[in-house]
């Protein structure tokens, strides 16, 4: 079970894929009409209407949604549920254990806006959904699969949870055949991709490109992404088009061709505030791309300092742009990071060796409900 994004989907496409050639019957729980369904159904993956809105917190909305969930695990029965994203988490841990489904497989790919947003609402809304979480980890026999090691301190707080069984995970991996290598662009080109929302850091990307191109006006800047009004911190149109006009960015929202993306930039950037473990960095790198992310929990899993490319301080875009600057026009010094990514990528991060402990994790909870059984 998913939310609603096209992101998310793309993402468990392989481990989904793998899952049906080792025999399984999969079924994806995703919200109707939703990018996510289009996304799976183009991939002839079957799916299951479920109602869901990723902002809404109307106590009688998010309980109805519960409950037709809980009808879905009742009336298929399922041997093992996977979750992913926080409300698939919280939401069908609920579920299954009042269905008395199978096994419970949580995924936790990154803690969301909410657990990085300042401000007294938001605050008082993360501390309440942490102790959702607390309860579920207490009381749901499980197993978490964390994405990076910050997520799982954090989450858990040194606390001992008797039917938890934890286990951390380097993403969902990356198919290397995908990701050739290539040459440099003529054209000097500094990229981020994601969704358009203040935590991918977008407001510090255009604040960096501003002091980069006070130096260096031949520097483009492509910000590449779909608007994201399903999350509580997207960006609207309006604001991207008036850094449009002001010639700081070009806005490329729909990109059917990623490949053509990471070959038309000379580097690939990550400001964000906080990730799981970002599949950009690890495309970037097979792609022979140099990157400059913050210094922040999911990027330094990827990114080796000096070695494959930049860590910055959060919110920092004067040391941001230098970073910048130092690399656009030393091209021996991209080629040799961008190598050492793909390199480093190859060895860590590709499906080949993510995608089988997923599954191994996911065949030893099943095992586990049998014998509890």
């Amino acid at each position: 079970m998913i939310n609603g994004h096209q992101f998310t989907a793309k993402h468990r496409i392989p481990l989904i894929k793998h899952l049906i050639s080792l025999g399984y019957n999969v079924k994806c729980i995703v919200p109707e009409k939703s990018n996510a369904q289009v996304e799976l159904s183009g991939n002839n993956i079957n799916t299951i209407n479920w109602n869901l809105s990723r902002k809404g917190l109307n106590p009688l909305s998010e309980t109805i949604s519960i409950y037709r969930l809980f009808q879905i695990y009742k009336k298929e029965s399922p041997k093992a549920v996977i979750h992913a994203t926080i409300k698939p988490v919280i939401y069908g841990s609920i579920a299954s254990t009042l269905s008395k489904s199978g096994a419970i497989v949580n995924l936790v790919t990154g803690l969301g806006s909410l657990f990085i947003s300042k401000g007294l609402f938001k605050k008082i809304i993360k501390n309440f959904i942490g102790a959702i979480y607390s309860l579920i980890f207490r009381f749901v026999p499980q197993t978490v699969i964390f994405q990076n090691k910050s997520d799982s301190q954090l989450l858990l707080n040194n606390h001992y949870y008797p039917l938890l069984k934890t286990v951390t995970i380097s993403g969902s991996g990356v198919k290397v055949s995908d990701f050739p290598q290539y040459n440099l662009p003529s054209q000097k080109r500094v990229t981020l991709i994601g969704r358009i929302i203040e935590e991918k850091g977008i407001v510090t990307f255009i604040n960096a490109a501003k002091i980069v191109k006070e130096k260096r006006k031949d520097i483009r800047f492509s910000l590449v992404g779909p608007l994201d009004a399903g999350n509580p911190s997207f960006i609207n149109k309006k604001t991207i088009k008036m850094w449009e006009s002001e010639k700081i960015i070009e806005w490329w929202e729909n990109v059917d061709d990623i490949l053509d993306v990471y070959k038309k930039s000379s580097i690939i950037v990550l400001p964000s505030y906080r990730e799981g473990l970002p599949k950009t960095l690890l495309e970037a790198g097979l792609t022979g791309r140099p990157v400059i992310a913050s210094d922040v929990p999911g990027c330094r899993d990827v990114v080796l300092h000096g070695k494959t490319g930049y860590l910055f301080p959060l919110n920092d875009s004067e040391t941001f742009s230098s970073y910048i600057l130092d690399l656009i026009d030393n091209e021996e010094k991209m080629k040799k990071l961008g190598l050492a990514g793909r390199n480093h990528v190859i060895k860590h991060f590709s499906t080949d060796l993510i995608i089988p402990q997923i599954i191994n994790e996911i065949e030893k909870s099943i095992s586990r409900k049998i014998v509890y059984r």
